[in-house]
C-alpha cells in the first residue's frame, strides 16, 4: 500500500515519552519494586448510604505485612478496586492484590456481599464507597494513607460476579475509565438491562479476560458479550486464556484443568498488571508484551479495537540490534510509522506532532491486522547507533485520522 493513501508525514508527532529499555525490567507477571502492606478497612458509610462497609487495602509499604507503614515517598499511587466473585472475599485474591501493590497501585478489595445472596449491584455500590473512603483517608492529615492516592488515576478489576459488578460501577462513577473484568458473569446475581446500557455508553479502556474452558461463566455468553457491548470504548481488548477455567485469578485455582494453577495465576498477573500499568501509568510499551511479539509464546488468543491507538518502540533483547515498533488500532485501518532524529511539538487537527516534519522518514506503511494490532521488527540502521531517535504513528480510515503518542528511544 502506498503511503500516499495516508496523511502526510508532515502531520506526525507529539509529546515525547521516554521508552525504557525492557531488558532492565522484570516481566509484567513478576513482582514489582515495592514491598506490600495490607490493612483492614471497616467503617460506616454515610455519604453514599451504604451503611457498614468493610474490605482490605493493599498498598506499597516500608515493609511487608499486615498494618505495615505505607511508602509515602513513592506516592501518590493510582487506586484500583478489586470486586470479588460469588462467595468470594479479599482473602481469595491476596496474591493478585499483592502483585498489583508491588507495582505501585493501592488496591481496595471489597469485603461485602460475600454470602449466598451476594448481589453485583450492591457490591458495585459498596466498592465505590470503599474507594471513596480510601481517597478521603488520603486527604486526611492524621491518616496513615495521607497523600497516598492519585484520585485522577482510578481503575477497577473484578472476578465473576465482581466482573459483572463493573458494569454498574461504570454508571456510578464516571471518573473511572479503566476496567478489567476477569471471567465476568452477567447472567444473574442482580445483572439487568442497566448493566448493558452502562457498557454501551462506556468510553474508556477495558480489558476482558476469559478462560476458554470456563463452565461457570461461558465466554460466548459473558466475556464476549461484555466486549461486544463496549462499542464506544476508546480501547477494548479481549484475551482468551486457552485451557483455563473460571478461577484462575484466585489464590486456589482448580487442579483439574489443562492449564496449571500456577500458569493461570501467572497469566492473570501478567495481563491485569500490564494493562493497568499501560493505562494508569502510561507504560504503553507493555501493550507489546500483551498483544505484540512479547505474547507470541503465550497460550492466549486476542482481539481488540482502539480508536485511541497505543504505540510502542523498544530495542529487542532476544534479537540484538533490532527494534520492535508496534501499535493497536482499528482492524483494517491504514497506519504510517515514522521516525526522526529531531523532536518537535506541533499542534495539528489529528493531535500533537512530536517529530520534526522536515527530517521525518517513513519506517513502515501498512494496515492494522484483524486482531487490532500491527508490529514490525526492524534492524537498527547504522545511522541510529548511539543516537536518540523519535518515533510516532498515525492511523487513518476514510476521513478520520489519529496521531499516537511520540516516543523517545536512546539507541544502543
Amino acid at each position: 500500500m502506498s503511503a500516499s493513501n495516508l496523511p502526510s508525514a508532515a502531520l506526525l508527532v507529539g509529546i515525547a515519552f521516554l521508552c525504557p529499555d525492557l531488558s532492565a525490567q522484570a516481566a509484567p507477571e513478576d513482582a514489582g519494586i515495592y514491598q506490600v502492606g495490607w490493612y483492614a478497612a471497616d467503617f460506616w458509610d454515610n455519604f453514599h448510604g451504604r451503611g457498614h462497609v468493610r474490605g482490605r487495602i493493599y498498598y506499597p509499604a516500608a515493609s511487608t505485612g499486615e498494618n505495615a507503614w505505607p511508602d509515602v515517598a513513592g506516592g501518590p499511587y493510582p487506586l484500583v478496586a478489586l470486586n470479588h466473585g460469588w462467595f468470594g472475599t479479599p482473602d481469595n485474591y491476596h496474591h493478585l492484590s499483592q502483585h498489583l501493590a508491588s507495582w505501585g497501585f493501592i488496591v481496595s478489595s471489597i469485603g461485602t456481599e460475600t454470602g449466598f445472596f451476594g448481589n453485583m449491584v450492591r457490591e458495585a455500590a459498596d466498592s465505590r464507597a470503599l474507594m471513596a473512603w480510601v481517597v478521603n483517608e488520603s486527604n486526611t492529615p492524621s491518616s496513615r494513607f495521607y497523600t497516598m492516592v492519585n484520585s485522577k488515576k482510578l481503575g477497577v478489576i473484578g472476578h465473576s460476579m465482581g466482573g459483572g459488578s463493573l458494569t454498574y460501577m461504570m454508571g456510578l462513577e464516571p471518573r473511572i475509565q479503566t476496567y478489567v473484568p476477569m471471567e465476568g458473569y452477567i447472567n444473574g446475581l442482580g445483572f439487568d438491562s442497566q448493566g448493558l446500557d452502562n457498557m454501551r455508553a462506556f468510553t474508556g479502556s477495558i480489558l476482558v479476560l476469559a478462560g476458554s474452558l470456563d463452565d461457570d461463566a461461558p465466554p460466548l455468553e459473558n466475556a464476549k458479550r461484555m466486549y461486544d457491548q463496549c462499542i464506544l470504548a476508546k480501547r477494548r481488548h479481549i484475551v482468551m486464556l486457552e485451557g483455563a477455567g473460571h478461577g484462575g485469578c484466585t489464590d486456589n485455582p482448580p487442579t483439574n484443568e489443562p492449564m496449571s494453577q500456577s500458569e493461570q495465576q501467572r497469566l492473570h498477573r501478567r495481563y491485569v498488571g500490564a494493562f493497568l500499568r499501560a493505562e494508569l501509568y502510561g507504560e504503553e510499551e507493555l501493550y507489546g508484551e500483551m498483544f505484540g511479539f512479547g505474547a507470541d509464546l503465550e497460550p492466549v488468543a486476542h482481539k481488540g479495537e482502539a480508536t485511541a491507538p497505543s504505540f510502542w518502540a523498544t530495542p529487542e533483547v532476544v534479537s540484538p540490534n533490532t527494534i520492535s515498533v508496534g501499535m493497536t488500532g482499528l482492524p483494517g485501518e491504514n497506519s504510517l510509522m515514522v521516525w526522526s532524529l529531531t523532536p518537535a511539538n506541533l499542534s495539528t487537527s489529528y493531535g500533537t506532532l512530536g517529530l520534526d516534519p522536515r527530517t521525518a522518514s517513513v519506517l513502515a506503511s501498512s494496515k492494522i491486522a484483524t486482531d487490532g494490532t500491527l508490529e514490525i521488527l526492524e534492524p537498527i540502521p547504522t545511522q541510529w547507533s548511539l543516537q536518540t531517535v523519535y518515533f510516532q504513528a498515525i492511523t487513518s480510515q476514510e476521513n478520520d485520522a489519529r496521531l499516537t503518542r511520540s516516543i523517545k528511544v536512546d539507541m544502543p
